[in-house]
């Protein structure tokens, strides 16, 4: 079994409401069979498209946006080989989404994106900014986030509802209205890590229209919901719309092949830099010798540098009463205010200004873009993107480990 779920929920940091009676489900034949149904029909997929709309309560739910949009996607083309030997990979299929991104509280303005790729190239762009740049697909997975909180999972799927039909237990609860379309409900409990979920099938076609997912995270339940309607099967897609070419008034970022490849090599003396912080201060790196150095390259546009962030103020937290100093690198954005952004969000980083110069002579192409200082001056780690904070926060721990502190 792959486990769909906890991956997929895993990757997009889900948060969520409880559900009612799940805690002792049983074999509900009636669930049963409208789960098959949508397995089987599921199954038939090849290309879809669809309105969708994600949001989240309880949990994290005052912390992320509502997101809601246009979503298509169509099935990779598989070659031979993989046809032989590939049965049982999931495979990300060629998509593109765009959302809005409405966020919490209202203190922000709404975002406006178009995320596309076609499996081999990612494209990334900022509608209200105006930004466009473009990734190779196996370093700039990152930049997927958005579009796949709409994704739909199950529609390329290799066994849609396996997780589901070999549950703990499944209930159903009648009928409901899901964007225009009469679906039948069931809830599943599963046999990992306590999920639960409600699930909402078009009675005609047994397709997914909802799915609520019910999971507890440490003391706190949430429930995240995707919901989708406008559901076409059978849309005509061209190659052409997963890779999106930059309209004329666009300022183009196109970043590096790899961006991690790029970066300065573990081992090397790090480039000394002298900046002005946010508050007026002069802040020198050889100033640091004898601590970890953990620079962060970000710019206020940046929602991947947005959605980082919170994670990164636990690690430095966590280093309250260690020689760890965390410098939060402004760059790339000369309209940008970074220390009303920082104290908006409490985030509480040294942060240094006029980055750009040093972002390049960095090697930086892309944002964020994490780099980790031994106490001798020399990089013993650098990557780009969200999802490297596990990775930075074991090699901060080794840092001080290896010079006893």
């Amino acid at each position: 079994m792959r486990m769909k779920h906890i991956e997929i929920l895993l990757l997009q940091s889900l948060v969520i409401v409880c559900a009612p009676c799940a805690a002792a489900l049983a074999q509900d034949e009636r669930a049963l069979e409208i789960l098959k149904l949508a397995d089987t029909a599921t199954r038939t997929v090849k290309a879809c498209t669809y309105d969708a709309e994600f949001t989240c309560e309880g949990g994290f739910a005052d912390r992320l946006p509502r997101i809601s949009g246009r979503f298509m996607a169509r099935e990779e083309r598989v070659g031979f080989l993989k046809k032989v030997f590939g049965d049982e990979v999931v495979r990300t299929p060629a998509m593109r989404a765009t959302v809005t991104l409405t966020p919490v509280g209202g203190k922000e303005p709404e975002k406006r994106l178009d995320v596309a790729t076609d499996g081999r190239v990612i494209t990334f762009m900022d509608l209200g900014e105006k930004h466009w740049m473009t990734q190779d697909a196996r370093s700039g997975d990152v930049l997927l986030d958005t579009a796949r909180q709409l994704y739909m999972l199950e529609f390329f799927h290799p066994t849609p509802f396996a997780d589901e039909i070999g549950g703990l237990g499944q209930a159903y609860e009648g009928q409901q209205d899901v964007g225009g379309v009469k679906c039948d409900v069931v809830y599943v409990k599963y046999r990992q890590m306590g999920l639960e979920a409600r699930w909402y099938f078009g009675a005609n076609d047994h397709l997914p229209r909802r799915v609520d997912r019910v999971f507890p995270l440490g003391m706190i339940t949430g429930v995240r919901t995707l919901s989708i309607s406008n559901l076409n099967t059978r849309p005509e897609i061209r190659s052409c719309d997963f890779r999106p070419a930059c309209p004329e008034n666009f300022t183009k970022r196109q970043l590096s092949q790899s961006l991690n490849r790029d970066l300065l090599a573990r081992g090397t003396q790090a480039p000394n830099w002298e900046l002005p912080t946010s508050d007026g201060r002069m802040l020198k790196l050889s100033d640091l010798r004898g601590q970890v150095v953990v620079m962060s390259f970000w710019a206020t546009w940046c929602d991947f540098c947005k959605q980082s962030m919170p994670a990164v103020q636990k690690v430095r937290d966590a280093c309250t009463d260690k020689p760890v100093k965390f410098i939060a690198v402004h760059c790339w954005d000369p309209n940008g205010d970074p220390l009303a952004f920082l104290k908006a969000r409490k985030l509480s980083f040294d942060a240094v200004v006029r980055g750009d110069k040093i972002a390049e002579s960095y090697k930086v192409s892309g944002l964020p873009t994490y780099y980790v200082i031994d106490a001798d001056g020399k990089i013993i780690f650098g990557a780009t993107g969200a999802n490297q904070l596990a990775d930075l926060a074991k090699v901060i721990e080794g840092a001080l480990e290896q010079h006893g502190k």
